[in-house]
């Protein structure tokens, strides 16, 4: 009896020792798997949040470009405007000049046709100005000059007609005539001047 006893005691305990064996292996397995598990969790997430921080660099890069470009559109309209502004103020100017400036502004271009005849038009808003005594005066002191029978409404200027070619002083005319020619390069002297000044402050 007392070796049957001891062969179960013996049987039993190697039971155990293999049963504690086995529960220590799956427990240390259990462990590995839980911290890789972990490292791969961790891992998966740092690189989620990398794809996340690029996206959002992205996006926040493009908000930045649309930004500066509608900045840059702004700025190039706000310019234009400014330089309409000016031409159109120029403009106005021009059309509400006295009679002694309108005579010496027509005066001087008369005086580089001096041989040649001349029919004169005014626009409306010169014409105005003009008494009837006055412009005989005019026509007397270049008798190479007729007047046409109509005015060009609602215009300031005149123009000079040599049969078929009309020379036009229209002042409309010549101020969009010097916006073609001369707005990029005022632009440029007064708004190149505008940012420096800008730097300096």
């Amino acid at each position: 009896m007392g070796f049957e006893s001891q062969l179960r005691d013996s049987v039993l305990e190697q039971a155990h020792e293999n049963g504690r064996q086995l529960v220590a292996n799956a427990q240390e397995t259990l462990d590995r798997e839980t911290k890789e598990q972990k490292a791969r969790l961790k891992q998966e997430k740092m690189q989620q949040r990398e794809q996340e921080v690029k996206v959002l660099k992205r996006q926040v890069q493009r908000e930045v470009q649309q930004l500066e470009n509608e900045k840059r559109q702004s700025t190039l309209a706000t310019k234009q405007r400014i330089l309409k502004e000016l031409f159109a103020g120029a403009y106005e100017q021009m059309a509400a000049w006295s009679l002694k400036q309108e005579q010496a502004f027509l005066e001087q271009i008369l005086k580089k046709y001096p041989q040649e005849e001349l029919v004169l038009t005014f626009g409306s808003r010169t014409f105005g100005k003009y008494s009837a005594v006055q412009l005989e005066q005019l026509l007397e002191r270049y008798p190479q000059v007729k007047l046409a029978s109509s005015v060009v409404s609602g215009e300031a200027g005149f123009l000079l007609s040599r049969g078929n070619v009309d020379d036009n002083y229209l002042y409309r005319y010549l101020v969009d005539s010097l916006w073609q020619e001369e707005s990029y390069r005022i632009a440029q002297a007064i708004f190149q001047d505008k940012e420096e000044e800008g730097d300096c402050s």
